[in-house]
């Protein structure tokens, strides 16, 4: 009698309990690599949700430049403006 086909204590033969074995590992395996995907998807969109947060930075950091510049020229013509009408005076 070979022990492949050999029935166990509650009837169920070695054969079918290797075979669910091995779908429960082959499930068990196909978690875990949707997990590993799951997990390295989530990583890149953190990466790319870091990126976008760092461009905003740096775009708002422009803005704010561009907006200082501006109030300055208008602060320079202010008191050139003054200055010409004193100069009149």
């Amino acid at each position: 009698m070979s022990l492949r086909n050999s029935p166990s204590l509650d009837g169920t033969s070695e054969s079918a309990l290797s075979d669910q074995e091995a779908d429960a590992q082959e499930a068990e395996a196909q978690e875990a690599a949707d997990w590993e995907s799951l997990a390295h998807e989530a990583e890149a969109q953190d990466a790319d949700a870091h990126e976008a947060l760092a461009q905003l930075a740096l775009d708002q950091e422009a803005e704010a430049q561009e907006a200082s510049d501006q109030e300055a020229e208008a602060h320079e013509a202010l008191a050139e403006a003054v200055l010409a009408q004193l100069a009149e005076s």
